[in-house]
This record gives structure tokens, sequence and C-alpha cells, in this order.
């Protein structure tokens, strides 16, 4: 006889039992994430998948080679002078002047099924989420594109949502067509502070002991 179905919950939590099992968080304590700032500028809530990973993962990057170290931001940490809103709007208006130039045709935020980048990578490649901002976020499509690909042809979106795109990333199980030859998602490198770093609150340059990061108040 059959047990019951698990729930979503349960789905959604074994999901990120796997993921922290295969790609271990950071030993450094990431602080409080204040996400008031996004909603504003998006005027919807992201997916709660990609919040609970910026909150256990920090800042940081993923992966060690392929279209990986992919940037994350925590929302309460500046880099290279963009928070992670002036990063969504620098990805925007990255977006539109090639869209201008009939480089991509891509609907762009706050268009429906607009673009909103989240991530970014060593490699020209870019991360974004189709964001319906009157659906439910967990819903949104991952979009990959290849940046330094000027043409409409370096597309792939996963329908799944960001949380199962990650875990399948992790596990390998994005086509090698987009990945390329990688050599795995299973390490994530915090961005440690200094003073090309920075909070909200200035230059960061009494980084204290590594893997320390000064909490923003």
């Amino acid at each position: 006889m059959r047990g019951p179905e698990p729930t979503v919950d349960n789905r959604r939590m074994n999901r990120r039992d796997d993921i922290m099992r295969l790609l271990p968080p950071p030993a450094r304590e990431v602080p409080p994430a204040d996400w008031s700032a996004v909603v504003a500028y998006l005027g919807a809530d992201l997916p709660v998948g990609y919040k609970w990973f910026v909150e256990t993962y920090g800042t940081g990057t993923l992966g060690a080679g392929g279209f990986d170290r992919m940037l994350f931001r925590h929302p309460n940490q500046v880099l290279a002078g963009r928070d992670i809103v002036g990063q969504m709007e620098f990805m925007r208006e990255c977006l539109l002047g090639r869209r201008d130039r009939g480089h991509d045709s891509r609907p762009v935020f706050p268009e429906p099924g607009g673009l909103v980048g989240f991530a970014a990578s060593s490699e020209d490649f870019e991360f974004y989420f189709a964001a319906e901002p009157d659906t439910d976020p967990d819903a949104w499509p991952v979009v990959w594109h290849d940046f330094a690909d000027y043409g409409d042809t370096r597309w792939a979106e996963f329908p799944q949502g960001f949380e199962r795109f990650l875990h399948d990333l992790i596990r390998g199980e994005i086509p090698k067509e987009v990945t390329g030859e990688s050599r795995g998602y299973t390490e994530f490198l915090p961005v440690e502070p200094g003073t090309r770093y920075h909070s909200v609150e200035g230059p960061v340059t009494d980084a204290g002991t590594a893997g320390a990061w000064r909490p923003v108040r």
C-alpha cells in the first residue's frame, strides 16, 4: 500500500537538504537579509527558493568552470559599487541597449514576462527570471543568455523555477549544450570583505577573521 504523496513543503525541504548535502554552505555566518528594496523595485517578491539560497550561502560564486562562477549578491552588501537592485537595473539597461541595437528581442522588466537579472558569471553568461508580478514567483522560469553572442540563438529557458533549476544544475542534469564542459557546481566560494567590496555603510577595511563580514545595521 502506497503512503501519502509528499506535500509541496516536504518536496521543497527534501530538495534543500539535498542541495546542502551536495553543496555545503560556507562555515561563516550570513547576516539577516532585508529584501524590502527589491520588493519595492519589482513590485513583487522574489522566488522563495532564491531567497533561501542567498540567505543560506550569502554573497559568493557558485561553480568551478564552464558557465559557472555565478555571482550571487546578498541584499545587504554592495559589490563594485552596486547593491542587488543596482545590479538588476544595470542588467536591465544592458538588455534594453542591446534590444535597441537589434541584438535581443526578449521582453524586459517591467513588461509582461520581462527579464529580471539575478546572477552573472565570469564567462559572459547572464541569468534572469522571466518575471510575471501577478503570478507565483516560485513558478518564474529561469532564463540563461550568452552575453558574448549578439544573436538571438544563445538563450535557454528552464520552466521548472529557480530551486529546481539550482538542484538540477548541482546534480549535473542541465544539458552540456548550455553549461559547457563544466567541472561541476558543487563548490560555493564566499566573496570575502576587503577594500574592493562595500557594505551599504561604506568601504569595508576591517575584514577581521577570514570569512567574516560586517552585518549591515
